[in-house]
């Protein structure tokens, strides 16, 4: 299963007569792109805003940022599932990337009534001690969405998530014309029968616990987001885009996925990615799914698992549960974790305690904390694009909104469970 993903380069992108790509320039015809945006009936109105690194600017209420791609070689589609496309396996042929642009869908939307939180109200810092996450590389075509308030949250979001894909199709669609600045090639080839066998085990929230709803906004398998048991993926399915929504940019770009191709018959033996829903209603259900994932890491033949998780509270009663099992099976077993937020000084790192892990890598705080009282402040911002407030509390309805340029602490890189923020801290 060889995958070529080749990386079309873009040095700036400005505002033109027409929308077109010559020599690192991304040119875009806003009007072109805005009427593609304004087709759904359900969007009432959209705005259209250029951010680029450096500039003192600040996102919000970012929902998603999708990266334009297109397959041009082997089967199925880029992103598939998603938008009403093919589910036909992906991770095989050539695949081209627009590099360094984000089309960057903004709403001021929760996922589902039940859920107000900030997490699901992004901000990106384009300049200062908030550029942590590689957000702030990318040069940003932003979509402000407003929709019809009459309709329940997940189908707004879905309305204003379809617009933003067409437009990142149509700027896909200047690919296949381009000769790529570079090409990286992934593939697992012959296993060397004298290294471990490995298994990346990542745990993805599923909304469908909260929304009532299995269309409910969140990170979507092949276009399904609902609760569903583990599934087994090859890395470069990941690295193809067949895990979208809330994550697309990052989860096309997952640095696990390519870290695990890379050290394949070098370090270990990869057999794969086993992708695990968490937020499960009952007990019962949260120990099936835990033993599930031991019991097929064990029979794929694995000696090993890596798992991977920015889970918190409810989700993260499975990822504990799975690291358990995992041991329990005999299975070599590192959980990569963020944290709990420690500002208090009396928060535990975990919500839910794993007395067997004995092999643990921090991906960073779980909060806006650097240790114990210690927060990153955020500078003010000359312009703000996506809303006029930035919501800095836990809970976006009763938390403290401030303007959105305003200086503010807390609010930088939780890392993720990729592990993609620039923060670093000592705590004693």
């Amino acid at each position: 299963m060889k995958l070529e993903i080749g990386t079309v380069s873009v040095e700036s992108v400005v505002s033109g007569s027409q929308t077109r790509y010559r020599d690192g320039l991304l040119e875009i015809d806003a009007d072109e792109l805005l009427d593609l945006a304004r087709r759904d009936p359900r969007v009432t109105s959209v705005r259209l805003d250029l951010a680029h690194p450096g500039e003192s600017a600040r996102i919000v209420n970012v929902q998603d940022i999708i990266e334009p791609r297109q397959k041009v070689e082997g089967p199925g589609v880029a992103y598939p599932g998603v938008c009403g496309r093919s589910t036909e396996t992906v991770g095989r042929g050539r695949t081209l990337r627009l590099g360094n642009v984000g089309v960057t869908m903004c709403a001021d939307l929760l996922p589902y009534k039940s859920a107000p939180f900030t997490i699901f109200r992004g901000s990106v810092d384009m300049s200062g001690p908030g550029a942590t996450e590689p957000y702030s590389a990318l040069h940003h075509v932003c979509l402000t969405f407003e929709t019809n308030d009459q309709l329940d949250y997940p189908e707004r979001n879905e309305a204003a998530w379809r617009a933003t894909f067409a437009v990142a199709d149509r700027l896909a669609q200047l690919l296949p014309d381009q000769q790529p600045d570079s090409v990286e090639t992934y593939e697992l080839g012959a296993a060397d029968a004298k290294l471990p066998r490995m298994l990346l085990l990542t745990n993805i929230h599923s909304v469908e616990h909260h929304s009532g709803t299995v269309h409910g906004f969140g990170e979507a398998v092949y276009g399904l987001s609902r609760l569903h048991p583990p599934w087994l993926l090859h890395p470069n399915e990941i690295l193809d885009g067949c895990i979208a929504k809330r994550n697309t940019w990052i989860n096309a770009n997952d640095p696990f996925a390519k870290a695990l191709v890379h050290a394949h018959n070098r370090d270990f033996n990869v057999l794969g990615v086993l992708v695990q829903r968490t937020r499960w209603s009952y007990q019962s259900e949260k120990d099936l799914t835990a033993h599930q994932m031991a019991k097929l890491a064990r029979m794929l033949g694995a000696d090993g698992v890596i798992v991977a998780s920015d889970a918190g509270g409810n989700d993260f009663v499975e990822v504990a549960l799975t690291v358990r099992a995992c041991i329990r099976a005999g299975l070599q077993t590192v959980l990569m974790s963020t944290e709990e937020s420690s500002e208090e000084g009396a928060k535990p790192p975990w919500l839910f305690t794993i007395p067997e892990a004995d092999a643990v890598v921090s991906l960073g705080s779980g909060g806006s904390a650097f240790g114990r009282g210690r927060r990153l402040t955020r500078r003010a911002m000359e312009r703000a694009i996506g809303g006029s407030v930035l919501y800095t509390d836990g809970n976006a309805l009763d938390g403290a909104p401030v303007p959105a340029t305003a200086e503010v602490a807390g609010g930088g890189s939780t890392g993720g469970r990729w592990g993609q923020g620039v923060q670093s801290c000592f705590d004693y």
